[in-house]
């Protein structure tokens, strides 16, 4: 019987030590995807990798064509690089264990550590615009996840089971590529860690400038706009409800007209396509037993901002309410406004009145 061979997927044994001459040196590749299964926890995880990978494609296309990541800034491609790298690696890591490749072992920890540092990376990113969210809650989750299976993959006997200790073997290439694109990442984060302590500071001082304004009575601010309330509202603010990524929302009410809820945020704040569409979705599907009707939809330059604006009728128990459901953006400053309102449909003025009070500076 051979001793050693020069296939790096075949078993050499002359300088094991006692516990690796277990694996018998007649062993191959192909008798391992005969001879073992792929169960358990093990499969488990390979589930993981699978959803993983699409959950990353899914996260690099809404980077780059949802949140419209700048491309002139590391961090974004920092984001966008570490994404596709783990893609490449979780889709040869499920490959792998199919095919019971020597390097197999090898690819599942380097994906394992590269979820670690992916969702330690999107959490700083996301915590420096400073919003603590379900989503940040999701990534933590993530980086939780990540360190539960590198330790599993490193004590796992099903992974033992499938590729032996002394079955594997992985060529420098493919250390020097896993090495080589991790390295890149870091480098990129780092280089764009200046830029992100600056974006951070920069709104920072701005929000404190801007709370620290002397305001007239009927105005507000939460340190992103300042707006009038209209003649013969009150305003209240509150924590916003459900899982909006945003600051507190203003409630205005007017016992005679209606009531409306606004807010803004920054424009580069992670998860902003959630702001415009989650708020006015959650609406949406609280009124589905009574299928509110689309009457007007536009778009509006107002103050040098653009505000697109739907209006929909609500026929509830023999009542007729109007919703306007307005997103107000000033591109310059980068800053946005929602402003979810309902009234009566007989006076309507104070909705034109708001949105015209709105000042981004």
């Amino acid at each position: 019987m051979e001793k050693t061979f020069e296939n790096p997927q075949q078993i050499g044994t002359q300088d094991n030590k006692s516990d690796k001459n277990k694996a018998t040196s007649a062993y191959t590749q192909q008798q391992l995807e005969a001879n073992t299964q792929i169960k358990g926890f093990l499969a488990i995880y390979l589930l993981t990798a699978i959803i993983g990978v699409a959950y990353s494609l899914f996260l690099g296309l809404k980077a780059y064509n949802i949140l419209g990541e700048d491309l002139s800034s590391n961090i974004a491609i920092a984001n966008i690089f570490t994404i596709f790298t783990l893609c490449y690696t979780g889709l040869y890591t499920i490959y792998a264990f199919i095919r019971r490749k020597a390097n197999a072992t090898f690819y599942a920890k380097a994906y394992a550590g590269l979820m670690i540092f992916a969702n330690i990376l999107i959490l700083i990113t996301s915590l420096t615009e400073g919003h603590l969210t379900a989503d940040c809650l999701l990534y933590l989750g993530g980086l939780c996840l990540g360190i539960i299976w590198m330790g599993y993959l490193f004590v796992s006997t099903k992974v033992k089971e499938a590729t032996p200790s002394a079955c594997r073997n992985t060529p420098k290439m493919n250390r020097a590529v896993i090495i080589g694109l991790f390295t890149t990442s870091v480098v990129l984060f780092l280089l764009g860690t200046p830029d992100l302590v600056m974006n951070f500071t920069t709104k920072a001082k701005q929000k404190k400038e801007m709370l620290s304004r002397k305001l007239q009575p009927n105005q507000r601010t939460n340190g992103v706009f300042i707006f009038t309330i209209p003649k013969g509202f009150t305003c209240n603010r509150q924590q916003p409800k459900e899982k909006l990524p945003i600051d507190p929302l203003f409630e205005l009410h007017n016992k005679y007209v209606g009531s409306a809820g606004l807010t803004a945020f920054y424009l580069s704040d992670e998860y902003t396509e959630k702001v415009y569409w989650n708020w006015e979705k959650g609406i949406l599907k609280s009124f589905d037993d009574v299928s509110p009707q689309l009457i007007a939809e536009g778009e509006e330059n107002i103050n040098g901002n653009t505000c697109t604006y739907r209006i929909r009728k609500i026929e509830k128990k023999g009542e007729t309410v109007f919703w306007r459901y307005c997103i107000l953006i000033d591109k310059k400053k980068e800053k946005g406004c929602i402003i979810s309102a309902f009234d009566n449909g007989v006076s309507v003025g104070y909705i034109t009145e708001l949105i015209k009070s709105i000042k981004f500076e």
